[in-house]
């Protein structure tokens, strides 16, 4: 599933912890390697990130096994089609089964380790 929409967060690291917060998720899989070791509890974490930090961690609680992946940003084509989506109404959620072909062809390749 992705998370697509306008928000107003200071910076790419806190939005992608909102995007991490929308879960919970399986496995997360993501270019902001600074969220992600926020959300691993590394490293300094800034006092804006902290209730973004402990509903993730809330939400992990839940769940047997989980994972957090990085992805260079150059290899996340379905993050750049949907940093592109426009949404009128904040922030969505975007199931695989809702998506449009370009973002569904673009997650079967990352599946298959395809470089696009």
């Amino acid at each position: 599933m992705g998370v697509a929409g306008r928000n107003d967060l200071p910076s790419i690291s806190l939005l992608e912890l909102k995007a991490m917060e929308a879960g919970p998720w399986i496995w997360v899989e993501s270019d902001s390697s600074t969220a992600l070791s926020w959300a691993l509890n590394k490293g300094n974490k800034p006092w804006s990130a902290i209730r973004l930090l402990r509903s993730i961690s809330q939400g992990l609680l839940s769940l047997n096994e989980w994972s957090f992946t990085h992805i260079h940003r150059e290899g996340n084509a379905p993050a750049d089609i949907l940093a592109a989506f426009q949404s009128i109404c904040g922030e969505s959620l975007i199931p695989p089964s809702g998506t449009w072909q370009e973002l569904r062809q673009a997650l079967e390749l990352d599946r298959l380790g395809t470089i696009h």
